[in-house]
């Protein structure tokens, strides 16, 4: 196999002696939505950003947009075709999952808002070639996304959803959708409508996998990565357990497994791993990475004060993990908010998230920091880097209406010395008024949006695939 070959397999971290990479953040990268309903007149404005590689020469943003009627309010997921680069040209924007004001999930009389947030995607790109063929699933992708209801209150405002776990509860859930780049190399063609994600087997009843009796469940912020070297398989974890009545509000992940089916020419959730971390801790935002003779999987603790937890397993779906010490200290810093970890094209395994702790404004998400992380010294953390301060790059945000950049993705490597890190800014501060928020002021509403910032490397790298 080519080295080509195996990062399209997936790549093992080993001890590399590649120079650490620089960052320069670039600044606003997406500022507006062009979908009806989805653009700044209504109120809204991209957030959380993900993308794969579609073709050769054609590259899929996915993301999700928000509003400011109230804490987290995350409406649509939004595709756009671009042509050459992540950075290229805009061919094509379109909506995959559409936010509504008027839901009815439940058989209450209520109508609800249907919140649609953090979409990943995973597929190999079209005319890219696996042990020197293209396969059949080339040019197969699934995206996902996650789906709950949102309450309103008296005002207009949205509660928050930790004030309704109830509702939480009852409709949380994952959806999904397949699709295909079009032979015109313009758009993309939807094979299979969005709906919810289930394992196969678990087709109908209130259970959707064997990890929980009820259907609440909630995906990682990280795209899946591919499981076997032919990449008909690939691996995530979800986390589980907002309905769980004997742990209420314990999550509990568990890598899941999709395989392609050549019959239905479709990709199947076939497999669900036992329960990681918990019961000794609660976790969410898993990031999953392939070692030479093993997995990683790193997730943010729930319990304030704790770092990033980690553990090792020969294979996340039978082998008995082996956890890492949770005890903070300099090389493992307390997790402060959202985190994503990520194999990059240089062999090294970066981490991207706040430290409050660490912050010059004592600001959990600000700035929004860069870690390696070696896995063997016990995935300590060094080097950290500054992707981005808000405050020192002069956005126009008061420090008390809470500057934000979180959400940090680094997208698929296509070669030569730079890798995109997209992200997230906004403000604690939103638009209605709030007993315990700020109201964002119009300059701050207008620097919300999707940032970007370059991993430069010493080298170039080679492109992740070898096309025909």
């Amino acid at each position: 196999m080519t080295r080509r070959q195996l990062l399209a397999g997936g790549l093992a971290y080993t001890q590399r002696s590649f120079a650490s990479a620089r960052i320069e953040s670039s600044g606003m990268f997406l500022e507006e939505c062009g979908v009806d309903g989805e653009t700044r007149k209504d109120g809204v404005f991209p957030a959380h950003p993900n993308g794969i590689r579609l073709g050769k020469n054609r590259f899929l943003l996915v993301y999700a947009t928000r509003g400011f009627r109230g804490v987290d309010e995350d409406r649509s997921i939004i595709y756009q075709v671009r042509s050459s680069s992540f950075a290229g040209r805009v061919l094509k924007e379109g909506i995959l999952a559409r936010s509504i004001d008027d839901w009815r999930p439940l058989d209450d009389g209520r109508l609800y808002k249907k919140n649609n947030g953090s979409p990943t995607v995973f597929g190999v790109p079209k005319g890219a070639r696996i042990h020197g063929k293209v396969p059949p699933n080339a040019n197969l992708f699934v995206a996902k996304w996650y789906q709950h209801a949102r309450a309103f209150a008296e005002s207009g405002r949205l509660i928050k959803a930790t004030e309704s776990l109830d509702l939480m509860e009852k409709t949380l859930h994952v959806e999904a959708t397949q699709f295909r780049l079009n032979n015109a190399g313009d758009d993309i063609e939807i094979l299979q409508p969005p709906a919810a994600l289930r394992q196969k087997g678990y087709e109908t009843g209130e259970a959707m996998c064997s990890a929980s009796p009820r259907g609440d469940m909630n995906q990682s912020f990280v795209n899946p990565v591919p499981f076997n070297t032919d990449l008909t398989e690939w691996i995530d974890c979800h986390h589980f357990g907002w309905s769980d009545p004997k742990h209420p509000g314990g999550n509990r992940i568990a890598a899941i497994k999709f395989r392609y089916s050549p019959k239905r020419h479709r990709y199947e959730w076939v497999e669900t791993g036992p329960v990681l971390f918990y019961p000794e801790y609660s976790a969410i935002e898993a990031s999953t990475i392939r070692l030479k003779d093993s997995w990683a999987i790193g997730a943010r603790a729930q319990q304030k004060g704790l770092p990033v937890l980690w553990l090792r397993s020969e294979d996340p779906f039978s082998s008995k993990p082996k956890y890492i010490s949770s005890e903070v200290s300099e090389q493992h810093p307390p997790s402060s908010g959202p985190m994503t970890a990520y194999l990059c094209a240089d062999g090294v395994i970066r981490l991207l998230s706040g430290d409050g702790r660490e912050s010059p404004y004592r600001i959990a998400r600000n700035p929004l920091y860069c870690w390696e992380v070696n896995p063997d010294r016990g995935f300590a953390l060094s080097n950290r880097r500054v992707v981005i301060d808000l405050l020192q790059a002069g956005l126009p945000i008061r420090r008390e209406a809470g500057p934000v950049a979180d959400m940090a993705k680094v997208l698929p490597h296509s070669g030569g010395r730079e890798q995109l890190i997209l992200h997230r800014v906004r403000t604690t501060a939103i638009g209605v008024p709030n007993p315990d928020r700020k109201l964002a002021t119009d300059s701050e509403k207008r620097v919300h949006g999707i940032y970007s910032a370059h991993l430069l490397f010493e080298e170039d790298q080679a492109d992740t695939w070898d096309f025909a």
